[in-house]
């Protein structure tokens, strides 16, 4: 009988780790889309889901990219520069009810945002 419990929890496992998969590809489907990808940090209020702000930024492609701090709240964001300036999408998240603080990420000289979430270094010209 102690080998069951073992077992159904394998299977769970494996329900919870092909999920986090899908959702994984999703993401990245998603990112991949955006002409121009931006990223913004944003802090929500306590308890608040980001979905929300998915769903009512949906025209700019905003879509969660990762959760960096559970105690706070805040959330990694992309969006489609091309369809909306920082600074406008910034300003109108300021003013959600769900959020309390809007940070821009900006890259170290000589990194450019990639269609992939991690920031790719300029190719050196070559002579």
């Amino acid at each position: 009988m102690g080998l069951i419990p073992l077992i159904i929890g394998c299977k769970t496992n494996k329900k919870a780790s092909e999920q986090s998969s899908n959702e994984s590809t999703e993401q990245q489907t998603k990112v991949k889309k955006y002409k121009d990808p931006g990223r913004l940090s944003v802090t929500l209020k306590p308890e608040a889901d980001p979905k929300v702000l998915e769903s009512e930024f949906q025209d700019y492609l905003l879509a969660v990219q990762s959760q960096t701090s559970r105690s706070q709240n805040r959330f990694l964001f992309n969006y489609d520069m091309a369809l909306i300036s920082e600074k406008k999408l910034i300003k109108k998240l300021n003013k959600h009810l769900l959020v309390l603080v809007v940070e821009t990420i900006s890259l170290p000289k000589g990194f450019i945002h990639s269609a992939e979430s991690t920031p790719v270094r300029k190719a050196k010209p070559t002579r």
